[in-house]
């Protein structure tokens, strides 16, 4: 075997523990900035949906980036560490995936002035997606090959073959997110004026940089995934998991602040914190949609 046969996958190998160190130092820096926020906005908060949201958001990365990162420098390679990784690792990111989508769902929903018809096809609309990735993920797990590393240099298995089929699970959710989207921007041009409150407009800006972050990095995802090698697929997994819980924190953040700055009351102590909630009522007496404060 040539050095440059056995470089070759150490080196990438190693570019995978990087980025999930990264992705990890990522997702710490970023809570490490936002606690006091989380604190005052969260955590003083009654429990409510939008604050279980907020929390599998948030901390669920942690679980699945530090497995990963634990994984990636263990220097055994036992079959029952292995597949305990690998559904570990394929559960996480489908948690995280459903997560993002009932954020999705509860944003448009109110965007459309909480229509049960929207709501209705929005809700089979994240049916049939975890109809589809479910059983999609699970054949892939099953799919997945090791083998002894071909140097000494790789620690723990080393990964040979996996299907191509995972990819039809990053197709539904591409698709998912393009219809929110959609959906997004022709609700924004039907309804959205210069005098719109400030809450509508921060809504709207973060519905559609939401959209286009994760979709972003989705879709790299996938080109990543379907070019590089077997061992090199899961290059952008941890890093695509960070950004998708920074952004979703960062849209809780931002209307939380902007309904705090539109009450006019300055920060809000432990003492004098309050519940309040905002409320999307449509002008034709349909059920409101309410977020918490």
């Amino acid at each position: 075997m040539s050095d440059e046969s056995t470089f070759d996958p150490a080196w990438r190998l190693q570019l995978v523990k990087y980025f999930c160190a990264a992705s990890l130092t990522l997702q710490g820096y970023d809570w490490l900035i936002c606690l006091d926020r989380e604190i005052d906005m969260i955590w003083l908060r009654p429990w409510r949906g939008v604050k279980v949201l907020y929390l599998l958001s948030r901390y669920i990365p942690f679980v699945h980036l530090g497995a990963a990162l634990y994984y990636s420098v263990n220097l055994l390679c036992s079959p029952w560490l292995t597949y305990g990784y690998l559904i570990l690792q394929g559960l996480l990111p489908l948690e995280s995936s459903c997560q993002k989508a009932a954020m999705l769902v509860l944003r448009t929903y109110a965007i459309f002035n909480c229509s049960k018809k929207i709501l209705v096809f929005l809700l089979a609309m994240l049916a049939v997606l975890v109809g589809v990735a479910f059983p999609t993920l699970v054949a892939f797990l099953r799919s997945v090959q090791f083998s002894q590393p071909p140097t000494g240099m790789i620690n723990g298995c080393y990964p040979v073959s996996a299907s191509k089929i995972i990819f039809v699970a990053f197709i539904a959710i591409l698709l998912f997110e393009t219809i929110i989207v959609a959906l997004t921007v022709y609700s924004a041009l039907r309804y959205y004026t210069r005098d719109s409150g400030p809450m509508i407009k921060v809504l709207y800006r973060d519905s559609l940089c939401f959209f286009f972050c994760i979709f972003s990095i989705t879709l790299v995802n996938v080109l990543v995934a379907a070019l590089l090698p077997n061992d090199s697929a899961d290059l952008l997994n941890r890093l695509q998991a960070s950004i998708h819980s920074i952004v979703s924190t960062r849209i809780i953040f931002h209307l939380r602040q902007e309904l705090h700055a539109d009450l006019d009351m300055g920060p809000m102590s432990r003492a004098n914190a309050v519940t309040m909630s905002l409320h999307f009522a449509p002008a034709d007496g349909r059920e409101s949609y309410e977020l918490s404060r």
